[in-house]
């Protein structure tokens, strides 16, 4: 497994993403091993808003400082990770930390993997009529926007094709964008275009669509939705071969 970290390119970023007390703790036994993020150096032409603040479920952009006056931009996917013996940090101190805003992204992110909502297959069919739009419009200002957040009318069903779903969406944004008069009129924008392509889909009715702050975004909000990670468009036009089962 240390080769494998040996054998990669010299740009690529190694992330530590273990919890401190895993990398801490007094007994290689209990804990023998830590696990790494790759993360790979993009050129500035193919960032993509729309995988800024942990948005898409398994890909992650980040800008981090590799000098005084450079950013690097920096492609992160979930799959791209090792785990490898701790006795490996011993070797050295690391190159450098992630500010906290980074590490909270990169832990979400992670997370995320086992933890994010799973909608009904059939709303997910239906928003796919929405992907190629709403793929071109966050790339271009998906920064404007930390998250979208959804409440499903059924929550939990798969509606026959003469059933609407009914949908409440609520977009987040930092205070930055909020008190900014252009940058907050230019997210409301793109949530309406969202709510727009969405409308378009068959079977899918936006009932509201709400631009909202962060420090404005409660609990109780969180309880009663789900953060729509954009999964509609990992569908495909073209059907998926099919799984070969295991003999």
């Amino acid at each position: 497994m240390l080769g494998l970290l040996e054998a990669l390119p010299q740009e690529c970023v190694i992330i530590l993403i273990s919890q401190d007390c895993d990398v801490l703790n007094e007994c290689y036994e209990t804990e023998p091993f830590v696990e790494f993020l790759i993360a790979i150096p993009k050129s500035n032409e193919v960032e993509d808003k729309g995988l800024l603040y942990g948005k898409h479920p398994r890909n992650l952009q980040v800008k981090l400082s590799r000098s005084q006056d450079e950013l690097q931009l920096l492609e992160i996917n979930i799959h791209n990770r090792c785990r490898v013996r701790r006795e490996v940090l011993l070797s050295g101190l690391p190159a450098g930390q992630l500010d906290s805003d980074h590490t909270d992204v990169i832990a979400r992110c992670v997370a995320k993997k086992y933890t994010r909502p799973a909608f009904p297959d059939e709303f997910n069919i239906r928003c796919k009529d929405a992907g190629k739009k709403l793929a071109k419009l966050f790339k271009k200002k998906g920064d404007l926007l930390t998250g979208l957040f959804i409440r499903l009318d059924p929550d939990d069903a798969e509606l026959p094709a003469e059933d609407d779903y009914r949908v409440m969406l609520f977009a987040t944004c930092t205070q930055t964008v909020w008190l900014d008069s252009k940058s907050k009129t230019d997210a409301i924008s793109l949530v309406e275009q969202v709510r727009t392509a969405l409308n378009e889909c068959q079977g899918l009715v936006v009932d509201d669509a709400s631009l909202v702050p962060e420090n404005r975004f409660s609990l109780e909000d969180i309880r009663n939705t789900d953060r729509w990670d954009y999964d509609y468009l990992t569908y495909r036009s073209e059907p998926d071969p099919p799984i070969i089962p295991v003999e």
